[in-house]
């Protein structure tokens, strides 16, 4: 079991999944909403966020919406780069 969290003060959690895959893909449509937010909102501040699995830190983002363009898939950025399988 995956548990997506943000991390600040207080942390908090997001959600669950049951794979690798749909953990990823919950941390991808929470990044989406962010960036929509931040739009209606004119701005936003970065964000980190944590995928956990049996309560061990297995990845982190630490992410900002870039409001200059269209959204763009945090994850698929970081697939592109090499930093997530």
């Amino acid at each position: 079991m995956f548990e997506i969290w943000e991390t600040g003060a207080p942390g908090r959690r997001l959600g669950e999944a049951d794979d690798w895959d749909a953990a990823v893909g919950e941390l991808d449509a929470e990044c989406e909403r962010r960036y929509r937010q931040a739009a209606a909102a004119g701005g936003a501040g970065r964000c980190r966020f944590e995928i956990r699995e049996d309560g061990q830190t297995a990845a982190v983002l630490s992410w900002a919406p870039d409001l200059t363009r269209p959204y763009e898939s945090a994850v698929a950025a970081l697939r592109e780069y090499g930093e997530m399988p």
